[in-house]
């Protein structure tokens, strides 16, 4: 996992070893998650597992 910070809110993006890759949920997830103005995260609450590429 890798933090950053955009405008001032939290940015977390998900990284996989080798041969694993974040999984694809939707057209929302793509292994970032953020925090919004109300404290929630987006796009899910959680990372899931690194799945089999």
């Amino acid at each position: 996992m890798s933090y950053d910070s955009i405008n001032a809110r939290p940015l977390y993006v998900m990284l996989c070893q080798s041969p694993y890759d974040s999984p694809v949920v939707g057209s929302h997830f793509t292994g970032r998650l953020s925090c919004q103005d109300s404290g929630t995260w987006y796009p899910l609450d959680a990372f899931l597992d690194c799945i089999s590429t």
